[in-house]
């Protein structure tokens, strides 16, 4: 009985961890708000197409289709995001995805008129449903 209990979790477990449409870690690359915010930042750094279209297609479960998400970064690059971590990317439902991108804009537009640090617009991100 202990044997398959262990089993049971030892599969549940590792499920949940290869299950990349539920909160990653989030890793943070900067919180050097003088980077941050100089326009076009993100874009000097956003990995290439072919990077994130192998890993959505990996990622994608089983009987969907890519096309259904969006692989997105937890903590957007424009917010100090790293842009490659597998652990700062997840795929995200295209409704969630826009929603999501609306309060990053806002997080960094408020961050870089220094109502929050690098580190507060971060949390606000972490802290999204």
């Amino acid at each position: 009985m202990n044997k398959l209990l262990i089993a049971l979790l030892f599969i549940s477990t590792t499920s949940l961890a290869d299950d990349h449409t539920v909160f990653p870690k989030g890793v943070v690359l900067t919180t050097d708000k003088a980077k941050l915010c100089v326009s076009g930042y993100s874009a000097t750094i956003r990995p290439p197409v072919a990077y994130t279209n192998k890993l959505k297609k990996q990622w994608v479960p089983a009987g969907h289709n890519p096309n259904e998400y969006e692989l997105d970064h937890y903590i957007p690059i424009a917010l100090g995001g790293d842009p490659k971590n597998p652990d700062n990317l997840w795929l995200q439902k295209w409704d969630d995805a826009r929603r999501k991108d609306i309060q990053e804009t806002l997080q960094h537009r408020d961050m870089c008129k220094g109502i929050y640090t690098p580190q507060e617009a971060q949390q606000h991100i972490r802290n999204w449903k």
